[in-house]
């Protein structure tokens, strides 16, 4: 296939039905990105323990197309990626089991500040809540 492991980390995120736990699943039974996108379902199932069903639905091929056009963005935007493998991922996120898989940043990120402070929002916001949060920053 001989994708880069930048490229199949953003697939990763582009399969149907694979969150965060099951991702971490794949990697730790199967030992790699490649093998996640090259092993046969079967083999994988057996392995994982992931059901036929969700195999048939994640759809490769389309998490590889879909990783494509996200890559040329990043690269064309200067973003930085942080695989939650990596060294570059924060400790305290990683923590979560449900922590996101990958990671996207821009401009100067400090992965394990000594303080932070998190907001968790909505795409719809009421008039409250934006003045809260606009205070609190």
């Amino acid at each position: 296939m001989q994708k880069s492991q930048i490229h199949l980390q953003i697939a990763l995120t582009f399969l149907y039905g694979i969150g965060p736990k099951k991702t971490s699943l794949l990697l730790s039974k199967l030992g790699s990105l490649d093998a996640v996108f090259e092993s046969k379902y079967k083999h994988i199932q057996e392995i994982t323990g992931i059901g036929e069903t969700v195999l048939k639905k994640i759809k490769r091929e389309a998490a590889l197309k879909k990783a494509d056009e996200q890559l040329n963005f990043i690269e064309r935007n200067n973003i930085n990626t942080h695989f939650y493998l990596d060294n570059n991922y924060p400790r305290r996120l990683r923590q979560c089991d449900d922590a996101p898989i990958l990671l996207y940043s821009k401009g100067n990120f400090e992965p394990n500040p000594t303080r932070v402070i998190s907001v968790v929002g909505t795409r719809s916001a009421t008039e409250y809540g934006k003045g809260l949060c606009e205070e609190l920053i």
